[in-house]
């Protein structure tokens, strides 16, 4: 079902962070939804930078994207992230300088470290 929502709003050509966020917070097991995933990351490519008006949902749209990241099977991490690496790295790499430090820390890369434990 999420695939098939994915799929119609991407048709639309109107990729939004909003979007993005809502399917994401309804995923149970990421690997299992490929297209949501590929949305997600097109939406994280192309919502970079971002603009001021859009700053709070992309926050919010990176922080679903971690938490999926963070929740995922340990048997699945590599796919999920691997689904969602060009988006993400788009944000890591912050050349225009939109996070600041402690984003990068509390936003990108603890949650991440939960796996690792």
């Amino acid at each position: 079902m999420l695939d098939y929502l994915t799929s119609t709003i991407a048709s639309t050509h109107i990729l939004t962070g909003a979007s993005a966020t809502l399917l994401l917070g309804h995923l149970d097991v990421p690997s299992d939804a490929p297209a949501l995933l590929g949305f997600v990351n097109d939406t994280l490519m192309s919502t970079y930078p971002p603009e001021l008006r859009n700053n709070v949902s992309s926050m919010w749209l990176i922080h679903a994207a971690m938490r999926v990241v963070d929740t995922c099977p340990i048997k699945r991490l590599c796919e999920v992230v691997g689904s969602l690496q060009d988006g993400l790295s788009v944000w890591v790499a912050d050349q225009h300088q939109v996070l600041t430090r402690k984003h990068l820390m509390w936003v990108v890369f603890v949650p991440s470290f939960h796996q690792l434990n």
